[in-house]
């Protein structure tokens, strides 16, 4: 764990390269405590997560589908090459759920951090949105 003096320390020799420190934020810190809540017999669950390094930049995403009886049932990863955050979560998702038709997991539960993504799966996306043929 990085103690405040050595972090001060980090932002400064940042600073020094004219790079900026990834939480550069005075804001305090929200942690959450995070578990893997098992589903009800009869359904998966598909956790998913996409990240770029830099937005754009290399991306990649990746997900486990888990039910009831075995836990986790499989796994996936998936480099995207240079893309967003928001496509590297869109591109995980569509993945995932190609994999879960292919394998017949039709009761899925999706569980993914991008509040982004989940608002846009919820919304009419029209022709000219810059993922429209990822959500479509």
């Amino acid at each position: 764990m990085l103690v405040p003096k050595r972090i001060g320390e980090i932002r400064k020799a940042l600073a020094r390269i004219g790079a900026t420190s990834v939480n550069s934020s005075t804001h305090p810190r929200t942690e959450t405590f995070i578990q893997w809540v098992i589903p009800l017999e009869g359904w998966i669950k598909l956790n998913l997560d996409g990240a770029s390094c830099g937005n754009p930049g290399l991306a990649r995403d990746g997900g486990a589908f888990g039910c009831p009886i075995r836990n986790w049932l499989l796994n996936f990863s998936v480099n995207l090459d240079v893309c967003s955050s928001v496509k590297a979560e869109l591109l995980g998702l569509l993945y995932g759920l190609r994999m879960a038709k292919l394998r017949g997991y039709s009761n899925l539960i999706i569980h993914m951090d991008s509040q982004l993504v989940t608002n846009k799966m919820k919304m009419e996306v029209l022709p000219s949105h810059a993922y429209y043929f990822i959500i479509n």
